[in-house]
């Protein structure tokens, strides 16, 4: 190592935009400590970093892995989509009944900060296969949870839902501790499927 005693650093004063809208990286010092979190600029969903400290990224988005897929043996399957974020989504049958898509937190101390959100927004983005020269104003897809407590239930008919991907919001309540989000097919004669890319919870 040389032997430098007089050693100078110019002044730096640099301001910038950081490339990047969010940085994410859990740990418990982030989440404990929201102001180092900001200092560190990790300013993810799960640091709480105040307005006062440049706020965080009030959302949690699920792609199509992040999510249990159900009842396989009725045709939901996870198949390659090059026009999703990950290259893959969950594939519905329009002619297959009960949930198929769900998301359930852990309700463990990493995901406990659900339950401080006054109220939740939830938005899928999907898009249908439909069958040629079939309109339907029955439903197609409905969307609810377990229990239903603080959660409206909402349902989508087959002329509503878009053929190629388009965010769909699916409603806003209020998560309560063991509660899980899940989506449903419902048969329908002009829906030969559903593709679901990502889920998107916004916390208000």
């Amino acid at each position: 190592m040389p032997d430098n005693p007089q050693a100078t650093l110019p002044d730096i004063d640099i301001c910038y935009t950081p490339p990047f809208f969010s940085r994410e990286y859990f740990s418990m010092a982030m989440r404990r400590n929201p102001v180092f979190a900001a200092r560190r600029k990790i300013n993810g969903h799960f640091p709480r970093i105040t307005e006062e400290y440049g706020g965080h990224l009030p959302m949690l988005d699920l792609r199509s892995d992040d999510l249990k897929v159900y009842y396989k043996d009725k045709g939901t399957q996870v198949v390659k989509d090059g026009n999703t974020t990950s290259g893959i989504a969950v594939r519905l049958n329009g002619d297959q009944s009960g949930w198929a898509v769900q998301f359930n937190p852990r309700w463990d101390s990493v995901m406990s900060w659900f339950l401080h959100a006054p109220a939740v927004t939830v938005y899928v983005r999907l898009r249908k296969e439909a069958k040629a020269d079939k309109q339907s104003e029955a439903p197609a897809l409905l969307m609810s949870t377990q229990p239903q407590e603080k959660w409206p239930r909402a349902s989508w008919s087959a002329n509503q839902l878009p053929e190629q991907y388009q965010w769909l919001k699916l409603g806003t309540g209020k998560l309560a501790k063991g509660q899980y989000i899940y989506l449903a097919p419902v048969p329908n004669p002009a829906i030969r499927h559903i593709f679901i890319d990502r889920i998107l919870l916004v916390f208000q």
